[in-house]
């Protein structure tokens, strides 16, 4: 059994969009693994400038604790984004799965 012209189509068209999830899917994970370091570093220099200067230099601590809040709001808006991209990779997939006749259900 042949398949059909406008199958073969789209079929073409969900593994361009595919593609296109998993590249926009692995810029997100790059995003995330740097955001995650960023936020170690502003923890790590927090505990040095208590380290080094101890209670009498907490009011250095400022700058970094707003660093780290303003970094983990950015970081969970992106890690929905990256659910989101994940999703939208699954979606392809099994649409693909199910054009090839390879899904249950």
């Amino acid at each position: 059994m042949s398949e059909s012209p406008a199958r073969t189509a789209i079929a073409r068209v969900y593994n361009d969009r595919l593609a296109e999830r998993r590249l926009t899917l692995a810029a997100k994970e790059r995003t995330h693994a740097r955001y995650a370091s960023a936020r170690l570093a502003l923890f790590g220099s927090a505990i040095a400038i208590l380290v080094v200067g101890g209670w009498p230099a907490a009011e250095w601590l400022l700058a970094p604790a707003a660093a780290f809040i303003v970094l983990a709001v950015a970081h969970a808006r992106l890690l929905n984004a990256r659910d989101r991209a994940a999703a939208a990779v699954g979606f392809y997939e099994r649409g693909l799965a199910r054009m090839a006749h390879e899904w249950v259900g």
